[in-house]
């Protein structure tokens, strides 16, 4: 009779190992599964970001041909020939007339702060746009830099894809630097007290 239990137990003790067994070599198998899979999502198709590090440099040249250089470095925009530690980009185009309703209160902008910002007008390439922008200055008494240059155009792909905006992107384009760094950025035409409250949070940090 004891023989008889001691087979038994013996029985249910190997049972018992086998089950075990069989249950770290499933975990096993598992966890080599979850590792096979995440090595199979790994975004291998998705397009590598551009180098962080890459910096491109823009020559800008307005109408009185004076130029203003601007290199980036990753999301930095660093203009070493502007001592304002805040620099306004407006993308604009002469078609568009809330880009040019803007220019006045740019140029406002401008003189207000000039110890603090530089406004950049950057002219999206049209073949009337020159001439067009070029009578606006002389009438409206413009008088913020405003570049013809054909890196305009290299500039704006650049500025699409740092901040991921749509091939097709609503102007005029604001986009607010503080010491190099991106501050904030505006599709669209916005009201003239908006931005001049951003310009005046950011000079609060400097």
């Amino acid at each position: 009779m004891l023989k008889g239990l001691q087979l038994k137990n013996i029985f249910l003790l190997f049972s018992l190992l086998v089950l075990l067994f069989n249950g770290c070599s499933k975990k096993e198998e598992s966890e080599n599964r979850l590792i096979i899979d995440n090595k199979k999502i790994e975004p291998k198709d998705i397009p590598p970001k551009e180098e962080e590090n890459k910096t491109l440099s823009f020559s800008f040249i307005d109408i009185k041909n004076r130029e203003l250089n601007v290199t980036t470095i990753d999301s930095r925009v660093i203009t070493p020939q502007i001592r304002q530690p805040l620099v306004l980009f407006n993308l604009f185009s002469s078609y568009c007339k809330p880009c040019m309703g803007q220019m006045p209160y740019l140029n406002e902008l401008q003189r207000i702060y000039q110890n603090d910002l530089f406004v950049v007008g950057v002219l999206i390439p049209t073949k009337e746009d020159k001439k067009s922008v070029a009578r606006e200055l002389k009438e409206s008494l413009i008088e913020y830099y405003i570049s013809y240059s054909k890196d305009n155009s290299l500039f704006i792909n650049y500025i699409s894809r740092a901040l991921e905006l749509p091939q097709k992107f609503a102007i005029p384009l604001s986009i607010l630097y503080k010491n190099g760094k991106l501050y904030r950025y505006y599709e669209g035409a916005i009201p003239m007290e908006m931005l001049e409250i951003e310009i005046k949070n950011a000079r609060k940090l400097l």
